[in-house]
């Protein structure tokens, strides 16, 4: 769930009003949230790396949408991909080995203001068994023979978690975080998370980060809450794009994975010629 968010990047705001008044007109609840905000803020916050069990199931569920305006006509895509794992092989402290199952795989476009049939992904209700063989990742049919090259390109966007720790959960579960305190580390760590992601095989990204912010907004007891808001330029067939994403990230503190993404804001392509906005979220249910 890192290399889609890469994704993994948030924002949230605290707004916190302080306002003297006689206790009548103050609702009782909105009291009692307010005293539970300021219990929260400076408590420390612990996430540990864990490797899931062999046997261990989850679902991922991923959602992307871009829509734009340019020169007065509609264009949008809307790319839907859900997947379930079951962990096989574990290494240390990661899988090595996994079968995973597509059960939605599909992107949904609109050109010119007018539908385009759905395109439908060769990975739609197909099932794989994933494994690491050194630095190669290897994918194949339930009897052992290896799958497209179409097919496994796809597959690497979706299971980035086999080998060692990505750079962001290692980075979850360096040190302490305390709620309202930023993080810039982590904020590196998934920055280069999304570039890498972002970039052909073996090629360098070219995406520029700058307005960075990652910060623990909220202890939820088994999951720690992060915020991040970011300014993304890159040039997309020679046209200049920058997006500017906001929205908050779940990470479980048992195991510092990643188990829910929402991340979304506005964007111009061509310095002017098209705007509209880009929307990602993620949700990954055990």
């Amino acid at each position: 769930m890192t290399t889609r968010l890469a994704a993994v990047v948030l924002c949230l705001c605290f707004v916190a009003a302080c306002k003297k008044s006689d206790p009548p007109q103050t609702e009782p609840a909105a009291k009692g949230e307010q005293k539970q905000e300021s219990r929260s803020k400076g408590t420390s916050v612990k996430l540990t790396l864990a490797a899931p069990k062999v046997g261990a199931k989850y679902s991922v569920k991923n959602d992307t949408l871009v829509s734009m305006t340019a020169l007065g006509a509609e264009m949008s895509s809307n790319e839907t991909r859900a997947y379930d794992v079951e962990v096989v092989e574990v290494d240390e402290d990661a899988p090595v080995k996994a079968n995973v199952k597509y059960t939605a795989a599909k992107t949904v476009e609109v050109e010119e203001g007018k539908p385009v049939p759905p395109t439908e992904s060769p990975l739609l209700g197909k099932s794989y068994v994933v494994s690491l063989q050194g630095e190669e990742v290897v994918a194949t049919d339930a009897k052992g023979v290896k799958v497209s090259e179409e097919e496994l390109a796809l597959i690497r966007d979706d299971i980035d978690f086999l080998g060692k720790p990505d750079a962001v959960r290692v980075e979850l579960a360096a040190r302490e975080f305390k709620v309202g305190e930023a993080a810039p580390g982590l904020a590196d760590a998934l920055t280069k998370e999304i570039a890498d992601g972002a970039a052909e095989s073996g090629e360098e990204s070219d995406i520029k980060f700058s307005e960075v912010k990652v910060v623990l907004s909220e202890d939820k007891g088994t999951h720690a809450v992060f915020t991040v808001t970011l300014k993304m330029d890159q040039k997309v067939e020679e046209a200049p794009m920058s997006a500017k994403l906001s929205g908050t990230v779940e990470a479980r503190k048992s195991d510092a994975e990643i188990t829910k993404l929402e991340l979304s804001g506005p964007l111009e392509l061509g310095g002017g010629l098209a705007s509209g906005k880009m929307s990602i979220a993620s949700v990954r249910t055990e």
